[in-house]
């Protein structure tokens, strides 16, 4: 199969700015979706309502409880203890493990083909 390399570095190059684009309308969208959410929490509190809605659509205020470390030192002693490991997500801070990966036992690298940002030539 022959490619046009040529070709698919302008496809490639167009493809990313189109989603480049899309990406920055869907952050706008996400921004004026989030600040109608909580205008609508502050109606709805300030009106003492749980449910409101129209003839197409209804929303329900509830109150959500989402979990914070106080103190990291105690869960990681909790977690090495208990072998908690679990409570943890599984990645990688990639620039951390980078300063100093000589000294972290247990990890490897390995090596994966990327492409550059498209560069415009003049």
């Amino acid at each position: 199969m022959e490619h046009n390399i040529e070709k698919l570095v302008t496809d490639y190059d167009h493809k990313r700015s189109e989603r480049l684009a899309a990406d920055k309308v869907a952050a706008e969208l996400a921004t004026q979706e989030n600040n109608l959410k909580l205008s609508l929490i502050l109606a709805l509190k300030e009106a003492n309502l749980t449910v409101a809605g129209n003839t197409q659509v209804f929303v329900t205020l509830r109150v959500k409880e989402r979990k914070q470390v106080l103190d990291w030192q105690v869960l990681y002693e909790y977690i090495a203890t208990h072998n908690a490991f679990d409570l943890l997500q599984r990645r990688l801070n990639e620039a951390a493990v980078t300063e100093r990966e000589e000294e972290i036992p247990g990890i490897t690298s390995y090596e994966y083909d990327d492409l550059s940002r498209p560069t415009k030539v003049k």
